[in-house]
């Protein structure tokens, strides 16, 4: 029991021990190169404030062949589509109070945004509600299909008049397909092959 407390006692000293010499070097180092130091932390501060954050929405389209429904989803940036939406309309919207009237300014903005399109007829897509996910808001659509279509079109717009360089991923399914796209400012749309 005393040679365990002992070895503990002298490894927590050890461990101090060598902390201490590491944050003297550090400071030595400091002392010595502070020309060096400060340049270092300058760059790095300039390099900091240069990047630019990414704007990126994500829209996901699952279509059940046998039933031939359409469900859609979008996930945008709340603060961007608030400014989005009071850079169209002129009024403020807080999509957290989700008052009826904050709704119907995003069901408006979102439906002339995002349109899809099967073979050559444009579906007629409903927004059922959005929800709101950490930063994000996902705004829900659906619609139904009718026949075959040998491919099936997403339009997203959303964000680019307000944001330069606005991507959409877009994930597409149908049935046990799946496929992957992204579309960039200016890029509209991306017409997946439904086989």
């Amino acid at each position: 029991m005393q040679r365990t407390g002992k070895f503990l006692w002298n490894g927590v000293r050890t461990v101090e021990k060598s902390a201490l010499d590491v944050f003297a070097r550090v400071a030595q180092f400091t002392r010595s190169h502070s020309l060096i130091y400060w340049m270092v932390l300058s760059l790095c501060f300039a390099v900091a404030s240069a990047m630019h954050p990414y704007y990126v929405g994500v829209t996901e389209v699952k279509i059940d062949p046998k039933s031939k429904h359409v469900e859609m989803s979008c996930k945008l940036f709340v603060d961007d589509v608030q400014e989005a939406i009071f850079r169209s309309t002129g009024q403020k919207v807080n999509l957290s109070n989700k008052t009826a009237h904050d709704q119907l300014l995003l069901k408006n903005y979102v439906l002339s945004h995002v349109k899809a399109k099967w073979g050559n007829a444009y579906l007629n897509l409903t927004m059922l509600g959005y929800e709101i996910q950490e930063e994000g808001v996902w705004c829900y659509l659906e619609s139904s299909v009718r026949g075959r279509a040998q491919n099936f079109t997403v339009f997203n717009r959303a964000l680019y008049e307000s944001v330069s360089t606005q991507t959409h991923f877009i994930h597409f399914t149908y049935g046990t397909q799946v496929q992957h796209w992204k579309i960039t400012n200016p890029e509209e749309y991306h017409t997946f092959t439904v086989r």
